[in-house]
């Protein structure tokens, strides 16, 4: 009798895997789109800046879909380079604050840039 289950190899798998990336980063874009109905896309296209804003969450630590998307919020609004400024800017010191897990490091980091628009505006 054959056998009815499937089998997966690696090709499969990561097929499955890129699959359920395109999703996220579909979801992501929708989300953008619906909290910040006023902004412009982004310079490339929306799926260009998705993408690199989950590699540059990831790379700080923020791995949940949560934590990214909450990530991409920040990015979105404050530009792609917001982590990559110099020691003594709040992101950067922020981030490097090994006492912080990645939730407080998120709480903190939404509480300053709400406090620099609100300023800016």
């Amino acid at each position: 009798m054959a056998s009815t289950h499937l089998r997966l190899n690696t090709a499969t798998l990561s097929a499955l895997s890129r699959g359920r990336y395109r999703q996220f980063v579909e979801r992501v874009i929708h989300h953008l789109r619906e909290h910040f109905p006023h902004r412009c896309p982004p310079e490339g296209g929306w799926a260009a800046f998705v993408e690199k804003a989950i590699v540059i969450a990831e790379k700080h630590g923020f791995e949940t879909e949560r934590k990214v998307v909450l990530c991409c919020n920040l990015l979105f609004v404050l530009g792609l380079e917001l982590f990559d400024g110099p020691p003594g800017d709040w992101p950067v010191v922020i981030l490097s604050d090994a006492s912080l897990d990645a939730d407080e490091k998120l709480k903190r980091m939404y509480e300053k840039a709400y406090a620099e628009l609100r300023r800016g505006a």
